[in-house]
């Protein structure tokens, strides 16, 4: 009997770690199969694709037109919105179809599952508009600044041409998207020893994020949370920039 339990003992870790794997393993396909089914269940979208746009050579030019669409959407809209294009590698602020501000795309990651997308679930997702649902930052979105005001004409003179007192922070941001994608944007410079920690501290968050969500489907395996990561590195001043111009409820057009 005490071995029988002893038995146990050694195999229900054994069983629970297997159990996480396989749930782990199941849900970016369950993620993708449901952009899949979403697509095939509106029977108007599918009229309008055509078998030749899964083609190589034609998928890209599709996906430029759903860009053009998207961003035809975006400038309706009375509030800054963001697109980001990935093949062009740049980054835009844009309100009522004017660029407001524009930063380059050092480098991209692009979870594999949305790789992996047919091309009716990646029109269906990203021929209009994607709006956030929730964010973080490393850095104030709005950060107040404390100053002393001038007792002389030549203080407030001073006072105008000293440089931003805001201190310039490694930074990055992610923002949830309602299509269920999460966009990081990272700084791309990571020289210093503090820039170093928050480097560190970037991919321990996404790591946790990515085992809460395991977990979570653990629990509820009818559910099996997944959230497809994008990261966008880009230079600290333009993450920053970008982040704080941004209304809470973001509107974005995307293309990778």
């Amino acid at each position: 009997m005490k071995l029988n339990k002893k038995h146990i003992l050694v195999a229900m870790p054994l069983v629970i770690i297997t159990y996480l794997m396989v749930i782990a393993s199941l849900s970016p396909l369950r993620f993708r199969n449901q952009l899949h089914q979403k697509a095939l269940s509106d029977s108007l979208f599918m009229l309008s694709i055509n078998p030749s746009f899964s083609n190589p050579v034609v998928k890209p030019l599709v996906k430029t037109e759903a860009f053009k669409q998207s961003m035809l959407q975006l400038s309706r809209y009375d509030s800054i919105g963001l697109s980001v294009n990935l093949p062009d590698s740049s980054m835009m602020l844009k309100l009522k179809g004017v660029v407001l501000y524009e930063s380059n795309v050092v480098d991209f990651k692009i979870d594999p599952v949305l790789k992996g997308l047919r091309i009716a679930a990646y029109l269906n997702s990203f021929s209009r508009p994607v709006q956030s649902v929730a964010s973080y930052s490393s850095f104030q979105k709005e950060p107040i600044v404390v100053k002393k005001a001038p007792a002389t004409p030549e203080e407030a003179l001073a006072m105008a041409t000293l440089p931003d007192s805001i201190p310039l922070v490694p930074a990055y941001f992610w923002i949830e998207l309602d299509c269920g994608i999460r966009l990081c944007v990272v700084q791309d410079d990571w020289k210093g020893s503090n820039e170093g920690k928050v480097r560190r501290k970037f991919k321990s968050d996404l790591r946790r994020l990515k085992i809460g969500n395991v977990f979570k489907s653990a629990i509820h395996p009818s559910a099996y949370y997944y959230t497809p990561t994008i990261i966008v590195e880009t230079n600290a001043d333009a993450a920053i920039t970008i982040f704080r111009a941004l209304p809470v409820l973001t509107k974005l057009s995307l293309m990778y």
